[in-house]
C-alpha cells in the first residue's frame, strides 16, 4: 500500500510538474517570440534614426540647420533616447520606405540622444521652444530664419508610437 501511494504521488506530481513545465515553456516561447519580433524591428531601423551619443549636440544641431539651408530643406531635429519607447517608435516609422522618400525630399534629419540625465534644454530654447520637453521632441526648423515651424504640434510626437504611419506621411509631406 505504501509503495502504491508513493508511486501515485510521484506520478501525480510528476504530471502536475510536467503540466506546469509545459505552461512555463509555452509562456517563454510566446514571450521569446514577442521579444524576437521586437529585436527584428529594432534591426530594421536605419542608422540615421538611432539616438547616438555625441560630444557636442548643439554643434550637430547647428550643422544640420546649415546643411538644410544649403540644400533648401527643413531641419528636422529629434531629441530622444534609445531607452524611450516612443523615441524608438519614431525611428522605426522614419525607417519605413514611404517615410524615407518623404524625409529625403524635404528634410535634413538629426537624431539627438538626450541620454539619461543630460539637460539639452539649451537646444530647445535656441530653436524657439523654451518649454521643458519630453522624448521624443521633434522640432522642424526653418533654416533661413532659424524659427520653429511646428511649435503648436511638438507634443504630438511625444506619443510617437500611437501615431499611425499614414499620419506621419501626411504630416511630413
Amino acid at each position: 500500500m505504501k509503495h502504491r501511494l508513493s508511486r501515485f504521488i510521484t506520478s501525480y506530481y510528476g504530471r502536475v510538474m510536467t503540466n506546469r513545465s509545459l505552461i512555463l515553456l509555452a509562456a517563454l516561447c510566446i514571450f521569446g517570440a514577442t521579444t524576437l519580433s521586437a529585436d527584428v524591428q529594432e534591426l530594421t531601423r536605419l542608422d540615421p534614426y538611432f539616438y547616438h551619443p555625441v560630444a557636442d549636440a548643439a554643434a550637430d544641431v547647428q550643422g544640420a540647420i546649415e546643411t538644410a539651408k544649403s540644400e533648401g530643406k527643413i531641419a528636422l531635429i529629434a531629441l530622444g533616447a534609445e531607452w524611450c519607447h516612443d523615441s524608438r517608435a519614431l525611428g522605426g516609422r522614419f525607417s519605413e520606405p514611404a517615410m524615407q522618400e518623404v524625409l529625403a525630399e524635404g528634410y535634413v534629419v538629426l537624431f539627438v540622444d538626450v541620454g539619461y540625465l543630460e539637460d539639452h534644454r539649451s537646444i530647445t530654447r535656441t530653436l524657439g521652444y523654451p518649454i521643458n520637453f519630453g522624448t521624443p521632441t521633434v522640432l522642424l526648423v526653418d533654416p533661413e530664419s532659424g524659427g520653429l515651424l511646428n511649435f503648436a504640434d511638438v507634443s504630438i510626437w511625444q506619443s510617437a508610437d500611437t501615431v499611425p504611419l499614414e499620419e506621419y506621411e501626411q504630416y511630413f509631406s
